[in-house]
């Protein structure tokens, strides 16, 4: 990467995902015919991944086991092009790893994580690489980072706008006393609820949750409310924007891609409204994928389907 060039550092873990599919009506308490495919993940991978195919240069500080798993997801990352030298490697820890048994139709209905490894980082392992976090345009995090972590860049790296994927409900509360350092969060409604100790039901819910979101200095809000789309909001406007009708093949990376998409939008000075039209049609061709990421993704694809959308009711 040439030192001149504007760059994105997304921190966090990487996961080996393993994930079970059933051929038919899943039944619970039984064995399930279906199929079972293992891939590199993670929160903050897919995003790393979803922004490099979007043309954003990525560094991407993770946390590995020196194991198979770990130097694999390390070069397969570099082939798309990810900077991966502030990988961190662990001696003595298995990389993570995340498995969930979808439904027929491919919504998640369950998962497990291990993720070990990762509640082993600390300040120390991401310090060597503050001139890196330093220079870059923005900083993306997700919630399965150590608290230490989080506070660090809050903390010494105020400057660089930080984007938070907020991963669950349990881990959205952990650290909602840290909101007034977000730059952008995108929740759904059950981790808004837990940020904001608040009941999310209807529309005008979205309303009274984006503007708590701001009131508290986040610049930039999605609410991603699933089959019902993304209501998204900043200083100036609220906006509600739906799905497109495209089919599901998985729906587990349909979240990473609408955060890689408010993070190209940012570095491309994107409206708030053309962000929202942006994530959507980014989240359109992911779950079209296999897995979490799409190889079919690309800045050209995703502005093609962006004049497709024009559902986009003002709220206020």
């Amino acid at each position: 990467m040439n030192s001149n060039e504007k760059y994105v550092v997304v921190i966090g873990p990487t996961l080996v995902d393993v994930i079970g599919t059933p051929k038919k009506r899943l039944v619970i308490h039984d064995s399930n015919p279906g199929t079972i495919r293992t891939v590199f993940g993670g929160v903050s991978r897919n995003i790393a991944c979803n922004l490099q195919r979007l043309g954003v240069n990525v560094v991407f500080i993770t946390i590995v086991g020196n194991d198979a798993d770990g130097r694999g997801s390390v070069e397969d990352a570099k082939k798309l092009g990810i900077n991966m030298d502030c990988t961190i490697f662990r001696e003595d820890m298995s990389t993570a790893k995340f498995m969930c048994i979808n439904q027929e139709d491919r919504d998640l209905y369950v998962g497990l994580v291990d993720t070990k490894i990762v509640d082993s980082m600390s300040v120390a392992d991401v310090k060597p690489f503050e001139e890196v976090i330093r220079n870059a345009s923005a900083c993306v995090v997700d919630t399965d980072n150590p608290r230490e972590v989080l506070e660090y860049l809050v903390d010494e790296h105020s400057h660089v706008p930080l984007f938070v994927d907020t991963i669950s409900a349990q881990k959205a509360a952990r650290v909602k006393d840290l909101i007034h350092s977000f730059y952008a969060v995108k929740p759904n409604d059950i981790e808004a609820e837990a940020f904001l100790d608040m009941t999310i039901e209807e529309e005008e819910d979205y309303i009274v949750a984006a503007d708590r979101f701001i009131e508290e200095g986040v610049k930039r809000v999605f609410l991603s409310l699933g089959a019902k789309g993304l209501y998204y909001a900043d200083e100036t406007k609220h906006g509600h924007v739906y799905p497109l009708p495209v089919p599901i093949r998985n729906t587990l990376g349909a979240g990473d891609s609408v955060m890689a998409a408010m993070v190209y939008s940012y570095i491309h000075e994107l409206s708030i409204d053309e962000s929202a039209h942006f994530a959507t049609a980014t989240a359109a061709i992911t779950i079209q994928a296999k897995g979490a990421t799409s190889e079919e993704l690309s800045e050209t694809k995703v502005r093609e389907l962006m004049k497709t959308i024009t559902n986009t009711p003002l709220c206020r």
